[in-house]
């Protein structure tokens, strides 16, 4: 269990730090947060060098920093962080990068500094503008009826304003792209839609002007089969022209796309191939019911119009 000023992907306190890179003075703009010990192992965030904060970091003590690897870099690139001095503290440990601002952007330079170590002053304008974070590992959901209980029985005045799982809060961090991506979604189905209804269209009406043709085939002597497949190989031909036409067209203007994809290229081979042969999929379908309707023509009506 621990305590944060904010919880991750929630805006934290932004600031400026002024450090030494090569020996010469440095500011960064970066996002801090004022957390208790237990805050890195509630949250399994990993220290990749020094230590986390501990009890032993409050007042009277050394002031003390934790910085992120982002930030670690940004001042020590080939040199260990851990002992350095950093806007009046010194850094006694490198934690991993943490995404609070969302999973498609990348993680912006930390500083983690001990709520024990803030002054009243800083702490109560800190609570004007932030609601403390109690950051718990439980074993069975939590409701805000049991917390506000428990914390009741230690402090009656200490309000408890909201429950949320860590998942939710991570989830309502992707609520934007999520509706931009169902957005994207329902266009394409259309899309699909479209493209179905229009090769079944154009397919329908090649067999109708080819009714004759195929019933001098039948005949002839050709079977359903030979017939169906004649069918399907001119739809398949338009499909395959179009889905080509589709992969060029994607590779030109999936660029413009790339803000709204995370973890995915804009020009991922599998995605592409994937949306083409599922064009060609559909198309396949659109092309069974003309296919179908064009082996049951009765040649007698063909040899008769010849």
């Amino acid at each position: 269990m621990a305590t944060a000023s904010s919880p991750p992907f929630e805006r934290g306190l932004n600031t400026w730090v002024n450090g030494l890179k090569d020996g010469r003075p440095l500011q960064t703009y970066v996002e801090s947060r004022l957390v208790s010990p237990g805050y890195f192992e509630t949250l399994s965030i990993p220290i990749l060098r020094g230590r986390p904060l501990g009890p032993g970091d409050g007042q009277g003590a050394a002031p003390v920093v934790v910085v992120s690897a982002s930030l670690a870099r940004v001042y020590w690139p080939d040199s260990e962080a851990v002992g350095r001095r950093l806007g009046g503290a010194e850094v006694v440990g490198v934690a991993g990068d943490v995404r609070s601002s969302g999973f498609d952007r990348p993680a912006p330079p930390m500083v983690y500094a001990p709520a024990a170590q803030a002054s009243d002053q800083f702490t109560r304008a800190v609570n004007r503008w932030f609601l403390t974070s109690w950051l718990v590992k439980s074993a069975r959901p939590l409701d805000l009826r049991t917390v506000a209980g428990a914390v009741a029985e230690v402090d009656p005045g200490q309000p408890v304003v909201s429950v949320r799982r860590m998942e939710d809060v991570m989830a309502a961090s992707l609520g934007p792209r999520r509706f931009v991506a169902l957005l994207l979604e329902l266009f394409a189905a259309l899309a699909v839609l479209l493209a179905a209804v229009g090769i079944y269209g154009v397919v329908s009406y090649a067999v109708s002007r080819r009714r004759r043709e195929f019933g001098l085939r039948v005949a002839l002597g050709a079977t359903a089969p030979d017939v169906t497949r004649l069918v399907l190989r001119q739809g398949l031909r338009l499909a395959v022209v179009g889905a080509g036409a589709g992969i060029l067209g994607a590779l030109v203007l999936t660029r413009f796309l790339q803000a709204f994809l995370y973890g995915v290229h804009p020009t991922n081979p599998l995605a592409i191939a994937g949306a083409a042969m599922a064009l060609v999929a559909v198309a396949v379908l659109a092309c069974f019911v003309p296919a179908r309707r064009a082996t049951h023509v009765d040649p007698m009506i063909a040899l008769r119009a010849e």
